[in-house]
């Protein structure tokens, strides 16, 4: 019971968080360069996540060799995901509607692309 409890409230901040960054992402873009946010950003979260990862860092390696395209394929999609809402406030300078549009897609543009890059499996969540 502890362990669902916990899960609820893992995605209760989840959801907070997810709110709040585009307000935050918004109010940072309009005050400063667009591609100096992005860099910084994953400059730090690539700086913040190998900190937490150099103690076992062959370990982390070995896993890298054995799906390599799984990672790199997830971090191009971040990255691609996050320049496009960066750019996306040109057009439309409200970042809550940008969010929303971006969460009312992307659960059908899952089960697309799992149909897409993982034919003949079956979805187990959606």
């Amino acid at each position: 019971m502890r362990s669902v409890i916990l899960g609820i409230l893992l995605i209760t901040v989840f959801n907070f968080s997810s709110a709040l960054y585009p307000v935050r992402v918004s109010e940072l873009i309009e005050s400063e360069d667009k591609t100096f946010v992005l860099i910084s950003t994953f400059g730090i979260a690539c700086f913040v996540f190998g900190l937490m990862q150099i103690h076992n860092i062959r370990e982390q390696l070995s896993l890298f060799q054995s799906c390599r395209s799984d990672v790199l394929s997830l971090n191009v999609s971040t990255a691609v995901s996050w320049i496009g809402f960066t750019y996306a406030l040109d057009f439309i300078p409200d970042a809550a509607a940008i969010d929303t549009i971006v969460f009312s897609i992307a659960p059908i543009l899952t089960v697309f692309y799992y149909r897409w890059f993982l034919p003949g499996k079956e979805i187990k969540r959606v």
